[in-house]
């Protein structure tokens, strides 16, 4: 996708939306965030909807809030540098406020112990095996005492899978995707990993 509109200006921007990100401007990202799975951000969805469970979860440190709201906000936004309306070239500039947003959440997952909704990041494993699963689940929530696979989907070469952890009562706790090149054939829907024994 070729780059048609200033990325430094549109970072600029954003990051002017998350420092000055107002609740009428959140309670605008909520209830126009959906509208905006379409074009170009079809692509990046999984994107979008990882920084708003992130910008929502208390583990977040408040400069990366600003920053993922700022990015959410310029996304919904009319007032971008290339008008939403004009068709597909419109979201262009929207996808990289997005992957810039996207990628400091990464930058901080990688480097940072966290628990909570911001566990959503994607952890690449060349083979997933049951032991790589539960120390993955481990690494995430101490409250958690099993990991139940959701779901195993095929992706862009790669195999995601979809994990739930759940405490002593069986209540979902939160849930996070582990993206492998291969999974072992012991791995299926369904399956139920016991953390601690």
């Amino acid at each position: 996708m070729a780059k048609d509109y200033d990325e430094k200006a549109a970072e600029e921007m954003a990051r002017k939306f998350g420092a000055n990100a107002t609740a009428e401007d959140i309670e605008n990202v909520r209830n126009n965030m959906d509208k905006m799975n379409r074009g170009p951000l079809k692509a990046v969805w999984d994107k979008v909807v990882t920084m708003w469970k992130a910008f929502l979860s208390p583990d977040t440190p408040a400069y990366l809030k600003a920053i993922i709201i700022g990015s959410l906000i310029y996304m919904v936004s009319p007032l971008d540098l290339i008008p939403d309306v004009i068709p597909v070239v419109g979201l262009v500039d929207d996808v990289g406020v997005v992957g810039l947003g996207f990628s400091q959440l990464m930058r901080f997952l990688g480097t940072t112990a966290i628990t909570g909704a911001t566990t959503y990041a994607i952890v690449k494993i060349v083979h997933l095996t049951r032991q790589a699963l539960r120390k993955e689940a481990l690494k995430r929530n101490a409250k958690a005492m099993s990991a139940k696979i959701n779901e195993i989907r095929q992706n862009n070469g790669y195999k995601k899978v979809s994990v739930g952890l759940y405490d002593e009562n069986n209540f979902a706790i939160e849930s996070f995707e582990i993206e492998s090149e291969t999974v072992d054939s012991s791995i299926h829907k369904g399956d139920v990993i016991q953390l601690y024994s």
